[in-house]
């Protein structure tokens, strides 16, 4: 059975008016309500809005940003290896080097098993 729903409109974060449209919980339902002309409409509005949104997201940089990346190394570090650096600038930059590889290839593996899914 069909039912209201009301979200709320925002611009710039704002809430600026609340809208009600009706959900259908069938698709029989909806096509004994809404002409047919406008599910077509809103199919095809729909199918080309998500078929577009794909694309941006597989153009889109695939990487978490630096900031971020560098946090995930250094909590690849253990302990150990974060007390052998102690007092020693160079050790660390070394350090955390191999940690930003072992991310970024994490990162790229992960991307590749997303690309075969």
């Amino acid at each position: 059975m069909s039912h209201e729903s009301s979200k709320d409109v925002k611009l710039k974060g704002k809430v600026v008016d609340t809208v009600t449209v009706t959900v259908f919980d069938s698709f029989d339902e909806l096509v004994a309500n809404v002409p047919e002309k406008d599910i077509l409409e809103y199919y095809n509005q729909l199918n080309l809005t998500k078929t577009m949104n794909k694309c941006r997201a597989e153009h889109a940089p695939k990487s978490a940003g630096k900031k971020a990346k560098r946090i995930m190394a250094f909590n690849l570090c253990t302990p150990e290896e974060i007390q052998a650096c102690v007092g020693d600038f160079e050790a660390l930059n070394k350090l955390m080097e191999s940690k930003m590889d072992q991310v970024e290839a994490q990162m790229e593996g992960a991307e590749g098993q997303a690309e075969e899914e």
